[in-house]
């Protein structure tokens, strides 16, 4: 999922270059240029190659699942709880907004993506048996329940 963009790069390099030199800039500005489009570049892959070693190590169920966690960054209120394939978790990296995998629906569901009330990713955990994954996320329009509350967690059991 991720290797399509990353591939396209040297092409966006070679773009920019060329629209560089033919704006007239000096030849030391395109060489600095260059040189910094190189960093950007390997600094991408080195994360593109970290990211896909631990999301290697994460431990899906039988229909390649993981359960995911949705917390408040600010207030840390458990808002929801939902369903991760690899895809949907590679997905939330590269956008940087939440989604998850609808079982009902069988397919990827980008959170607020009809509603509105999108998830911006702003942390993201994995536990220590690597069976969970927290998304520390701002909620857009504060609500994260499809019933329309803020939180899917309110209904209390009253313990005797």
């Amino acid at each position: 999922m991720l290797q399509r963009p990353l591939a396209r790069l040297p092409a966006y390099f070679a773009l920019i270059s060329n629209s560089v030199l033919n704006s007239g800039q000096q030849p030391n500005h395109i060489a600095k240029l260059r040189e910094q489009m190189e960093s950007i570049y390997l600094i991408i892959i080195q994360a593109k190659n970290m990211s896909d070693s631990w999301i290697e190590t994460l431990k899906y169920d039988d229909k390649g699942l993981i359960a995911a966690i949705a917390q408040d960054h600010q207030d840390g209120a458990i808002l929801m709880m939902a369903w991760m394939n690899r895809q949907a978790l590679e997905l939330t990296i590269a956008t940087r907004e939440v989604h998850y995998w609808s079982r009902s629906r069988q397919e990827l569901w980008h959170k607020g993506a009809t509603s509105g009330h999108i998830q911006k990713l702003k942390q993201l955990f994995y536990d220590c048996d690597r069976d969970v994954i927290l998304v520390k996320i701002e909620q857009i329009g504060n609500i994260a329940c499809h019933t329309g509350a803020r939180s899917c967690f309110f209904t209390e059991v009253v313990l005797p």
